[in-house]
């Protein structure tokens, strides 16, 4: 949910507020001039109770939650509560939210940063939280007006792909092989840690191509065809060619690959296996 206030000069010179809410905009023109002000915010919280977010309210200095509607998720606030940062989120988070609110009042611009909360339940959830400040004339902020989602599945699903990458780059590393993974364009996107080792370059070096400028020159086309081949045609290929060491010599090495394929049918990425076979081809 986006919101925000602006005031629109209207062809007669009359000047009129609008709350902009989910893309629609709210008249408020009367309650800056003297309508009680719970008129726009309820028609503000009628758009809230139609998405799944949470609706609150804070004062002008960030200090006070005048209100949260935490619907069975957050804690609910009917009535004020001081210093519902400290209480409410994990410690760790609280100073960068703190600092992101500091920076939204100095700006009079949107806040919305993502932290932990301690939900209903007790437990601890991920909220993506969005706040504006609704503005008197002279642009005084009279308070904030803001929504807060659960992205607590979203995070725990984050949190396990980083898992699942980093147990695959531990086994990685622990065979004899040099795996590797490229874009559609053959462009690499990751390599074991054993390849940057034998090629003696950074990864920076080797995801900018320095993977192709270590093949033997006479090797270095039928290679790049051979990959290219993977994406064209989606088939898997085995390929001998010549990789140039840290220390300036060559080896011989196999290398297969193969290609993963999207909804549409289309390769969206190729992985590949390196494995060293310079004594079988001197023999």
């Amino acid at each position: 949910m986006q919101i925000r206030a602006q005031s629109v000069l209207e062809s007669g010179g009359t000047q009129r507020w609008a709350v902009h809410v989910l893309g629609t905009p709210l008249d408020v023109t009367d309650a800056k001039q003297g309508e009680p002000y719970h008129e726009s915010e309820q028609r503000f919280r009628a758009f809230v109770a139609a998405s799944s977010d949470r609706m609150y309210r804070r004062n002008p200095d960030w200090r006070v939650m005048r209100q949260l509607d935490g619907r069975g998720i957050l804690p609910d606030t009917p009535q004020p509560i001081e210093a519902w940062v400290d209480r409410c989120l994990h410690a760790d988070d609280q100073a960068r939210v703190k600092a992101a609110g500091e920076r939204a009042i100095r700006g009079r611009t949107m806040f919305e940063p993502e932290h932990r909360v301690r939900q209903a339940s007790g437990n601890l959830g991920w909220i993506h939280s969005r706040a504006v400040p609704i503005l008197r004339e002279k642009g005084r902020i009279m308070e904030w007006l803001g929504t807060a989602s659960d992205v607590t599945a979203r995070k725990q699903a984050e949190a396990a792909l980083r898992r699942s990458e980093e147990r695959l780059r531990a086994v990685a590393n622990l065979g004899p092989d040099f795996l590797w993974s490229s874009d559609p364009d053959g462009r690499a996107t990751w390599f074991s840690e054993r390849r940057y080792a034998y090629m003696g370059q950074s990864e920076i070096e080797v995801l900018c191509h320095g993977w192709q400028e270590v093949i033997h020159p006479d090797d270095r086309e039928p290679a790049m065809a051979r990959l290219r081949s993977v994406v064209e045609q989606g088939r898997v290929y085995g390929h001998d060619y010549r990789s140039r060491s840290i220390d300036g010599s060559y080896r011989w090495f196999l290398v297969r690959a193969g290609s993963v394929h999207d909804d549409d049918g289309r390769v969206s990425q190729c992985h590949g296996a390196v494995t060293d076979i310079d004594d079988l081809r001197r023999l």
